[in-house]
């Protein structure tokens, strides 16, 4: 038995890299098992669920984006983390409905570690309820808040996304009723998206915003990563 309890899937084709993926999971209580290509990879899938894969997206034979349509087809898919370079070609569809988050090559250890865990614990969707108006998605990206000028204010972390709104964790100082912009950055794409929003309420630690803008070339993939349909698969 471990600290934790829980098991992660390590999908890797890099000797290097899936040993130091390994050694920092299993220093933080995970067990671990390996997977050095995408065939490995499902078969490891039919034969025990883990609680977390984490996923390389660029592999021979059968890659990142072949794992995730194995994923569809599970009974009770587990959550899935990307592990990218931010290089690869993005398929349409496949950032969603099993995509719970996202780290990017080179990773910061931490970073790493509050991801998987923040996968492993939350619902996939976030139903509506209150003053939400409609379900969110768990979705956890490092992100970049700006203020309205567009000046960089701080670091924090996307945790839930619809279409109509967004939740960050982030120690920076913003009242209800400010402007607040996001900025993250998705495989497949030189320009990372910006979502523009007004904060709703907030906490020590978190916000929640209402989106009011979104550039005209990214609401499509905003619908792309909020589609609940896959879901209920």
């Amino acid at each position: 038995m471990t600290a934790t309890g829980k098991r992660v899937l390590v999908v890797e084709d890099d000797a290097m890299m899936r040993q130091l993926e390994q050694s920092i999971l299993e220093q933080a209580g995970y067990a671990v098992d390996q997977a050095d290509d995408g065939d490995v990879a499902i078969q490891a899938l039919r034969e025990q669920r883990p609680d977390l894969v984490l996923l390389d997206i660029r592999m021979p034979r059968v890659d990142g984006w072949g794992v995730l349509e194995h994923v569809r087809t599970m009974e009770t898919p587990p959550p899935v983390v990307l592990v990218s370079g931010m290089h690869e070609v993005l398929p349409p569809g496949h950032l969603n409905p099993y995509v719970t988050g996202y780290v990017c090559k080179p990773f910061d250890i931490g970073h790493l570690l509050k991801t998987c865990a923040g996968a492993i614990a939350a619902n996939p969707v976030i139903s509506a309820g209150g003053s939400r108006r409609e379900s969110r998605k768990t979705f956890l990206v490092e992100t970049t808040l700006m203020s309205e000028t567009g000046i960089p204010l701080g670091k924090g972390q996307l945790v839930q996304l619809s279409r109509g709104g967004f939740r960050v964790e982030v120690g920076v100082a913003l009242e209800p009723g400010s402007q607040v912009r996001i900025a993250f950055r998705l495989p497949g794409r030189d320009e990372p998206l910006r979502l523009t929003g007004r904060v709703r309420w907030r906490t020590e630690f978190m916000l929640g915003a209402e989106i009011d803008d979104v550039p005209a070339l990214d609401q499509r993939l905003l619908e792309e990563l909020t589609d609940e349909n896959g879901l209920a698969e």
